[in-house]
């Protein structure tokens, strides 16, 4: 997210509070059920498919994918996609700038203690690649603060879908596949981080990748159900 985007949050910096608590949502159990939950959706709003496959792909929260420049990710001098890119975090951005204000710091001192806080790089995979590919058939590329996942609807202007079209859409999924789980767009970021932690990456690489200032934050990522415990001990080896 640019500059831009982040003078938009200031003004919503208190309305966090406000919030009701939320079910925590939980990841997809395997890359077959992510597939259909994703085509479930995809029949339902193409664009956020496609928003919460990036999420897969990039581990990024619902809220920095959705607000994407078709800038932030392709070089339009070269007509080439970047390898990575750099993202400033809303929720980090948000929590780091109020809690500044709230200890006395000016405004100019508490934006950029945020923006240190909350820039990361985010990497590029030709998996990504070729999604954006697909969603630039339906949302052409411009060098300019368009949206690559704008709401289809005229009545959007440009802009990405309401979280309140967001949850409907994810519980109406959630009931037709029977999902034992709450799902929300959270769960595509976790599922990023276990398909991480899968693939042989330790704790400190996915705190980067995650963009987490700590190991505590990370921790909450790693999935410890019961089945997943249950799991590894039906995989051990005789040693004997």
């Amino acid at each position: 997210m640019r500059k831009g985007r982040i003078d938009v949050l200031l003004s919503e910096s208190d309305s966090d509070s406000k919030r009701g608590v939320k079910t925590k949502s939980k990841p997809p159990k395997n890359k077959k059920q992510l597939i259909q939950i994703i085509d479930a959706v995809y029949a339902k709003n193409c664009i956020l498919s496609y928003t919460l496959l990036t999420q897969v792909y990039t581990g990024l929260r619902y809220s920095d994918a959705s607000n994407l420049f078709w800038r932030d990710v392709y070089n339009f001098e070269t007509e080439m996609y970047k390898q990575s890119f750099e993202v400033t975090q809303q929720k980090v951005y948000r929590m780091v700038y109020q809690r500044a204000i709230n200890s006395g710091y000016q405004h100019s001192i508490a934006k950029s203690k945020a923006l240190k806080k909350a820039v990361y790089t985010v990497y590029i995979s030709p998996a990504l690649i070729e999604l954006l590919e697909d969603v630039a058939i339906i949302n052409k590329k411009s060098a300019g603060n368009t949206f690559i996942f704008a709401n289809q609807n005229p009545r959007s202007k440009g802009n990405p879908l309401a979280i309140q079209s967001i949850s409907k859409i994810l519980k109406a999924v959630q009931r037709e596949l029977k999902l034992e789980f709450s799902l929300g767009t959270h769960s595509f970021r976790h599922f990023f981080s276990d398909e991480a932690l899968r693939s042989g990456a330790k704790i400190n690489t996915l705190k980067g990748l995650l963009g987490h200032n700590s190991i505590t934050s990370t921790n909450a990522y790693i999935n410890s159900d019961e089945d997943s415990k249950q799991n590894i001990i039906l995989k051990q080896k005789s040693y004997v």
